[in-house]
C-alpha cells in the first residue's frame, strides 16, 4: 500500500487522445530509451506521462565513507533531510525524461508515487490514475537478446499478472516489443 502520492503535472496542454504512460525508473539510460521508443511508436496526438516510484530507502548514508545508518535508528531531522534528498533526486531524473519529451515535440507530464515496492506502486498508479496504455521494461536491456519473446523482470511479470485488464501494457526491451498484454 503507498504511503504517499503525489501528482506533478509540468505542462498545460489541451486534451489529447491518446495519453501514454511510461514506468521509468532511476537509471536514466534506460528510462530515455523507453521514452524514445514510446514517441517513435506514437502516432497523431500523443501525450506522454511519464510514471515513477520511489522505494524511500531502508538506510541513511553517514559521511564520505560508505557507512549507513537503518532509518529506524535516525533521529526525525536526519530522516526528513533524507528523504527530502530522496525526492530532490528523484525529481532531477523525472525532469532529464521531461526534457527528451521536449525535445521530440512531445508533451509530457510526470506523476510520482512512494510505495515499498516498485511493482506494487505501479500497479497502485494504474488504479488511481485509470491508466489504458502503459510501456514498461521487460528486463533490463543489459540482459537482451534478439530471441527474448518472455518477460523477464519480476516487476514486470508482477504488473502483467496485477494490473487491471483494462490496462493495455507494452514490455519493451533494448529498443524492441517483447510482449503485449
Amino acid at each position: 500500500m503507498p504511503s504517499f502520492c503525489r501528482v506533478a503535472p509540468e505542462l498545460v496542454t489541451p486534451d489529447f487522445e491518446d495519453v501514454i504512460y511510461v514506468a521509468a525508473g532511476k537509471d536514466v539510460k534506460e528510462g530515455k530509451a523507453k521514452l524514445v521508443w514510446t514517441v517513435n511508436q506514437s502516432r497523431g496526438n500523443v501525450k506522454i506521462c511519464i510514471i515513477h516510484v520511489l522505494v524511500p530507502s531502508k538506510t541513511i548514508p553517514m559521511g564520505g565513507l560508505g557507512a549507513e545508518i537503518p532509518v529506524n535508528s535516525a533521529n526525525e531531522i536526519l530522516l526528513r533531510e533524507h528523504r527530502e534528498n530522496e525526492r530532490i533526486n528523484m525529481h532531477k531524473i523525472l525532469d532529464t525524461y521531461l526534457l527528451v519529451c521536449t525535445e521530440k515535440g512531445v508533451p509530457a507530464e510526470k506523476k510520482y508515487i512512494e510505495s515499498d515496492s516498485v511493482q506494487k506502486g505501479i500497479v497502485e498508479l494504474i488504479r488511481l490514475h485509470g491508466i489504458r496504455k502503459l510501456v514498461i521494461g521487460a528486463a533490463a536491456d543489459g540482459r537482451f537478446f534478439k530471441k527474448m519473446t518472455e518477460i523477464k523482470s519480476r516487476k514486470a511479470v508482477f504488473v502483467h499478472d496485477k494490473a487491471p485488464v483494462s490496462c493495455q501494457i507494452r514490455f519493451i526491451c533494448n529498443g524492441h516489443l517483447i510482449h503485449t498484454r
